[in-house]
């Protein structure tokens, strides 16, 4: 894979308002995401990092943040040879 990077940011708009951000960065075969909004004084807060493999296909994922309703989130994802192993709470 071709090293690069570059770093998009996105507005989150509801009903016709600015009520977040998500910034997606990349580098080589490594994407992190920022995500947030607000919508009546709730929403998720994710930071999640994942790579992918020559084809495009993942091959490590992680999560960690709150949901809408304020439940932890906390994901891995990784794929080690034939060995898949998924972590969640």
């Amino acid at each position: 894979m071709p090293a690069w990077s570059a770093t998009e940011d996105f507005n989150v708009v509801i009903q016709g308002v600015i009520s977040g951000t998500m910034r997606v960065a990349t580098e080589g075969d490594r994407v992190a995401v920022g995500y947030s909004y607000r919508d009546n004084g709730r929403g998720p807060d994710l930071e999640e990092v994942f790579r992918v493999d020559a084809a495009q296909r993942p091959v490590e994922y992680r999560v960690r943040g709150h949901s809408t309703f304020g439940g932890e989130v906390r994901e891995d994802f990784a794929i080690d040879g034939e060995r898949w192993r998924w972590d969640s709470v």
